[in-house]
């Protein structure tokens, strides 16, 4: 005889297993039709991904034209995008940068050269269903052209083994240097690296034959121009500290005469712009000020060396998208 305390115990237990099943029913009847939505979500999220990864080479929206097409043989819709391309940009590049974007996803993308040297086709899909198509073509007269930036980078030793690794890296930037006898030893090393020089005169040099004083005489102040002169005479200009006393004294004039005289360009530290706004960052800053560029002209930026290390996802982001890292000495000579 089944006890009635078994028999309650068995009617919760099948209430249980019932609420268990009707739950587990509605979530499978749920992921079973809504399977369409997620698909939509994973497609938008796809071409997503691949304007992103084409717009950070600066190509502009008019650049890009897309159109709904439906696929040969079945109801599939996608969209297939007409992209053009400047001269100063190559298509492959721009594919690998697709390739890098999603090779982490369960995607498959085919790329083929219609014509060599120039128009390309790529076709992504998933699950063999086509999710884009792109045709990359160049297109004459079309420009990225978004200015120039040049840096001028302080605080680096040659002698220093961090710094080494800097100098020897393939940036494009001018080493700002203190005129002393010890550099002079470093400046075959930097030109090895194709980093250009610049000397920096202010009230602080300790080199009794590169010292310049507000109040030195014009005949004390010469000796110490022609050793600076002779001895860096490879930098690509020297730079003067504007807020120095002897940028504020009468012997600037001279200074600047004689030192223009031998062929030698005597620079303001202030045609520089420095990141020292202390209510940003320095990645807000320098994209600030990168943005406010105008199209063919230069800025440069005087930076320590460390801020310019911080700053190397930027540079590198700014540079992909068209803008131009030049010497500093260009602005200056061409």
């Amino acid at each position: 005889m089944i006890s009635q305390g078994f028999t309650k115990k068995l009617i919760i237990l099948l209430s249980i297993s019932l609420v268990v099943l009707l739950a587990a029913n509605l979530i499978f009847n749920y992921i079973f039709n809504n399977g369409s939505n997620l698909s939509d979500i994973q497609q938008a999220g796809i071409h997503e991904s691949f304007l992103t990864s084409i717009k950070s080479f600066g190509l502009e929206d008019e650049w890009i034209k897309a159109k709904t097409v439906k696929e040969k043989n079945s109801k599939n819709e996608f969209i297939k995008y007409s992209v053009f391309v400047p001269r100063d940009l190559t298509i492959p590049e721009i594919l690998l940068d697709v390739y890098q974007t999603f090779k982490d996803d369960s995607v498959n993308i085919e790329t083929s050269e219609i014509k060599a040297g120039g128009k390309s086709f790529l076709n992504i899909q998933m699950h063999d269903k086509t999710i884009l198509q792109a045709e990359f073509d160049y297109k004459k007269n079309l420009s990225r052209s978004r200015g120039s930036i040049a840096f001028l980078i302080t605080g680096i030793e040659p002698g220093n083994t961090d710094d080494s690794l800097l100098i020897e890296s393939p940036g494009k930037y001018c080493v700002l240097l203190k005129p002393s006898e010890e550099d002079m030893d470093y400046l075959n090393y930097l030109n090895t690296n194709r980093k250009d020089f610049a000397i920096l005169l202010d009230d602080e040099i300790n080199e009794q034959n590169y010292r310049l004083g507000a109040s030195y005489t014009q005949k004390r102040l010469l000796g110490s121009i022609k050793s600076l002169t002779t001895d860096f005479s490879k930098a690509v200009f020297f730079v003067i500290d504007v807020e120095s006393d002897l940028f504020k004294s009468e012997n600037y004039n001279y200074l600047h005469e004689q030192i223009t005289k031998r062929n030698i360009k005597l620079i303001r530290m202030s045609e520089f712009t420095s990141l020292n706004d202390p209510d940003k960052n320095i990645e807000e800053q320098f994209k600030d000020q990168v943005k406010l560029l105008k199209k063919d002209r230069a800025k440069l930026f005087l930076l320590g060396k460390d801020e310019y290390n911080s700053l190397q996802e930027e540079i590198y982001s700014f540079e992909k998208s068209g803008m131009h890292i030049i010497n500093v000495g260009t602005v200056y000579y061409d």
